[in-house]
């Protein structure tokens, strides 16, 4: 077990963090100066700006709710939340709010994928892959506030708490990363389940406790909304996933669209990467949480597949763990080289 970074190992990291939080943060500022397109159009961004004004309203604020869903939008709130809290409430300054929440959420992100890689032995710099990744690259050409860097944060958040040993923190940052976006219980399944198999009841009734802020905050839509947010009848819910791979053959069949072959190279490439490093690497629980992540690919619906942004949103964390995955080396000794635990272990 590798002893917790000192102050002298979080340096890099943290200065990583902060320029990439500074430069998103400048990306929002030179958009919103250029008027180059308004910031509240394209992918989710209306509808988290909508929730993060209202996050305890009773829907009416989304646009075209039969279409886009209520309850829906406002199951993923902690994006919105944050944002809301951050200006103190003030619906005028929501945007501002939004932004700051996002850009700090990249940077967070940043330095815990450093801080993972240099306890593995690596160049922590390696963690600017996650500028990199199809989302980001796609997200500077059109800046839009989305949740998802908010989601990875935490995943990872999750895995450095497990990683220094503090289960409990770790556990309590799961229950925020529900919150953020459902789909994370996926990046966190090979921890529940080692917990499940091999841990003690306190480790059970721990994660069974994370639980508990999600399926409140659904029976409080539930009752406000007078539906659950994954029962949303609107097609926007409805579309997002599908049968299995009959939309991406579908997709393939008509790849001659440009668009929707980067979209299709994009979802393909992603699980590949994801599952082919969980084949030949080692690094639990990362390598683990990019194939189970990933895995929503061949169940990705209509209403994501014809837009490179929205796969590539959707399958951001999916991205980012699989490049930690092949950064962090193939050694098999070095399972527990992060600092957590590999799957034969113990809680």
């Amino acid at each position: 077990m590798t002893a917790v970074a000192g102050r002298s190992t979080l340096r890099r990291p943290l200065l990583l963090g902060i320029a990439v939080a500074l430069g998103a943060g400048a990306v929002f500022a030179l958009a919103s100066v250029a008027e180059q397109r308004s910031l509240a159009i394209g992918s989710e961004s209306p509808h988290f700006e909508a929730v993060a004004r209202h996050p305890f309203g009773d829907g009416s604020a989304i646009r075209a709710p039969s279409i886009n869903g209520t309850a829906y939008r406002y199951g993923r709130i902690l994006y919105p939340i944050l944002s809301w809290l951050t200006v103190g409430g003030q619906s005028r300054f929501i945007r501002l709010g939004l932004g700051i929440v996002f850009s700090v959420s990249l940077g967070v992100a940043v330095v815990l994928a450093a801080w993972l890689l240099e306890q593995r032995g690596r160049n922590p710099f390696g963690a600017l892959i996650v500028l990199a990744t199809p989302f980001v690259l796609l997200w500077i050409r059109d800046p839009v506030f989305v949740a998802d860097p908010t989601a990875l944060a935490l995943v990872l958040a999750v895995y450095v708490a497990f990683a220094c040993r503090r289960d409990g923190y770790g556990r309590g940052l799961a229950a925020l990363a529900l919150l953020a976006r459902e789909t994370t219980v996926l990046a966190l399944l090979p921890l529940v389940w080692r917990d499940v198999r091999q841990g003690s009841t306190r480790s059970r009734l721990g994660w069974a406790a994370a639980a508990v802020p999600y399926v409140a905050w659904m029976v409080w839509l539930r009752a406000r909304m007078g539906t659950w947010p994954f029962t949303d009848p609107a097609p926007s819910r409805r579309d997002a996933l599908g049968l299995p791979v009959v939309n991406v053959v579908d997709a393939v069949g008509r790849a001659s669209d440009g668009r929707l072959a980067l979209t299709v190279g994009i979802a393909i490439g992603t699980f590949v990467l994801a599952f082919e490093g969980w084949r030949v690497r080692s690094w639990f629980p990362v390598a683990a949480g990019a194939a189970l992540s990933a895995a929503v690919v061949p169940f990705l619906g209509p209403n994501a597949l014809p837009y490179p942004f929205e796969v590539s949103r959707v399958l951001l964390t999916a991205q980012v763990l699989a490049a930690l995955t092949w950064l962090g080396g193939d050694d098999r000794s070095r399972a527990q080289g992060a600092g957590v635990t590999s799957p034969g272990s113990s809680s």
